[in-house]
């Protein structure tokens, strides 16, 4: 999945959790970084470090990262930090799951199989979607409707006069009667 589609569903899903289980202390700001955290960290990496064509898959889409990300939050002791880690973890838990990592053991695993990530890309991108049964146009849909959700998003949120308060807090209450308003 490509940017727009990780941030737009991962908001989408995770906004829909927050109002089933009245949850109002998630700073969504940090959720939508989250959300391509694992991209934002391997990506530059890949095109600093590889001499082979950029997969960009690695330490930030591995277990160890997202443990790492889980056990610095259960460690700190200011609630706002840790209100910030665990949004940024949900973000980035969710991004491995768009991005299927069960079917990159090596990669999600790592170190336990192998000392070293792999510098060369298992297949080309193009390969893995149609490897792995999702077609190409599959992948742009999403990419469409999680940009359709983001903009609709922050169309209602500006409509509302509510796009300055979620730059600002994060927080994300899309009328003045929004039962998860703060």
């Amino acid at each position: 999945m490509l940017p727009l589609g990780h941030m737009g569903i991962t908001l989408s899903i995770v906004r829909t959790a927050a109002w089933l289980f009245r949850i109002n202390s998630l700073d969504y700001r940090v959720l939508l970084v989250g959300s391509i955290l694992p991209d934002l960290i391997d990506k530059p990496l890949r095109i600093l470090f590889a001499t082979e064509p950029i997969f960009g898959k690695g330490f930030g889409h591995s277990f160890l990262f997202l443990v790492s990300l889980y056990s610095v939050g259960k460690l700190l002791r200011n609630n706002q930090h840790k209100t910030t880690l665990w949004a940024l973890w949900i973000g980035a838990v969710i991004h491995d799951v768009f991005d299927l990592m069960w079917f990159f053991p090596k990669i999600f695993f790592w170190p336990a199989f192998i000392p070293n990530l792999p510098k060369a890309p298992y297949e080309p991108w193009g390969q893995i979607i149609h490897f792995y049964g999702v077609p190409i146009r599959q992948v742009f849909a999403l990419e469409v409707v999680g940009g359709g959700i983001l903009l609709v998003s922050f169309i209602i949120l500006a409509l509302n006069n509510r796009l300055v308060r979620f730059l600002k807090t994060g927080k994300l209450s899309y009328t003045r009667r929004d039962g998860l308003s703060s």
